[in-house]
């Protein structure tokens, strides 16, 4: 069985009328969840604001400490990520 590294992560739900963010531990543990109604077909730059407040106030909440990246997708074949 693999060996996880320890962590945590912040996970983001967008629907069409909803966003949910969760945090969970490296093992799936949710240490912390909400959703709330939004519109992301209208209003995606407040959504998008919305996310990374709720975020930061569920890794509060998970006693997390606010230093967190985020991941981009990357080209195999180059060192740097693909815009």
């Amino acid at each position: 069985m693999p060996v996880r590294p320890a962590g945590q992560v912040v996970g983001i739900d967008f629907g069409h009328a909803h966003v949910g963010v969760a945090v969970a531990d490296t093992a799936g543990t949710v240490l912390a969840e909400r959703r709330l109604g939004a519109d992301t077909d209208h209003r995606a730059d407040e959504v998008l604001d919305a996310s990374v407040r709720l975020a930061g106030d569920l890794l509060g909440q998970a006693g997390v400490p606010r230093s967190w990246g985020a991941p981009s997708p990357t080209c195999a074949t180059a060192s740097t990520p693909r815009r």
